[in-house]
C-alpha cells in the first residue's frame, strides 16, 4: 500500500516536471521570437550569436585570490593613464571665440523638469541588462514600471534640480574582457575594461543628455564635422565626410594630406574624476 502512493506520488511529481519544463520551454520559445521580430540588424547578429555559441566562462589571468587579481588590473589601467597623461604634457582649455559667444543669445542655466511620461519611454528603450549595483533587476523595473514611475520621476526632477550626480551612481562594476580569443590570457595588455552602470544613474544621464541635446540643436552649436555622440552619425558618416574632402580636393588639382592620430584603446584612457 506504501509502495502504491509513492510511485503515485513520484508519477505525479513527474508529471509537473514535464509540464513545468514544457511551460518554460514555450515561454523562451515566445520570448525569442519576439526578440527576433523587433530586432533590427544590429541586434539581430548579436541575437544570433548569443543562441549559437555556448556560454563561455570569463577567462582571466592566474593569480593567488581575487582580490589581488583586481590590485594588478586597477595598478596596470592606472600605469597606462599615468603614462599618456605624462606625454601628453599640460593641457588648457582655449578661450571660446568672440564670434561664437555672440552667436548664442540662449543660455542654459537650468534643467527644465521632466515628465513621467518622458521617464516611461526613456526607460522602456533602455536595455534590460541588469548590474549588481541595481537595488532591482532592470527587467522588474519595466515590468511594474507604473507603480516605480512616480518614484523615479520625483528622484530625476530632484537630482536635476540640484545639478550634480550622486557619488552612489558613480560607480561601477568593471570587468576585465579579453580582446582576442587567442591572445596570451596572463598578459593583462589583452584585456580591456567593461564597465557596468548603476540603472538609475542611466536615467538620470539620459534625462540631461536629452535636454542639452535639444539645447544645441535649437541654437545651432553642433559642429558640423562631429560625427560621435551624434544621432544618425558615426563611423560611416565620418568616413564619409573624409572621403568626400579628399575627392573635392584632388578635383581641384590640390594635394591632400591625411593625418591620422591612433590611440590604442583612447576611451579607456581618459582620466575622468
Amino acid at each position: 500500500m506504501l509502495k502504491t502512493k509513492l510511485q503515485k506520488k513520484k508519477k505525479k511529481k513527474k508529471k509537473q516536471c514535464l509540464n513545468n519544463n514544457k511551460l518554460l520551454l514555450d515561454t523562451k520559445i515566445a520570448y525569442y521570437c519576439e526578440k527576433i521580430q523587433a530586432a533590427d540588424q544590429h541586434n539581430m547578429f548579436k541575437l544570433v550569436g548569443k543562441l549559437s555559441s555556448p556560454n563561455k566562462c570569463a577567462v582571466l589571468p592566474s593569480c593567488d585570490s581575487s582580490k589581488q587579481l583586481a590590485g594588478k588590473f586597477v595598478e596596470f589601467f592606472k600605469m597606462k593613464i599615468t603614462k599618456l597623461l605624462s606625454k601628453l604634457g599640460p593641457m588648457s582649455c582655449p578661450e571660446l571665440s568672440v564670434e561664437l559667444r555672440n552667436s548664442c543669445q540662449s543660455k542654459l542655466n537650468v534643467f527644465q523638469a521632466v515628465t513621467e511620461i518622458i521617464i516611461r519611454q526613456m526607460i522602456m528603450s533602455f536595455s534590460s541588462a541588469t548590474s549588481v549595483l541595481d537595488p532591482l533587476p532592470t527587467i522588474l523595473t519595466k515590468t511594474y514600471i507604473e507603480k516605480k514611475i512616480p518614484a523615479i520621476t520625483a528622484m530625476v526632477k530632484k537630482k536635476k534640480k540640484k545639478g550634480v550626480m550622486p557619488d552612489l551612481f558613480k560607480k561601477a562594476v568593471v570587468t576585465p574582457i579579453l580582446k582576442k580569443a587567442d591572445g596570451s590570457h596572463d598578459d593583462l595588455e589583452n584585456y580591456r575594461p567593461v564597465s557596468n552602470l548603476n540603472f538609475f544613474g542611466k536615467v538620470i544621464e539620459k534625462a540631461v543628455s536629452i535636454q542639452i541635446m535639444s539645447y544645441l540643436t535649437e541654437n545651432n552649436l553642433h559642429i558640423p564635422t562631429q560625427s560621435a555622440y551624434k544621432r544618425q552619425h558615426g563611423v560611416e558618416t565620418a568616413l564619409t565626410r573624409v572621403q568626400n574632402d579628399i575627392l573635392l580636393c584632388l578635383d581641384k588639382r590640390h594635394e591632400a594630406l591625411l593625418v591620422l592620430l591612433d590611440f590604442s584603446s583612447a576611451l579607456r584612457r581618459y582620466d575622468q574624476p
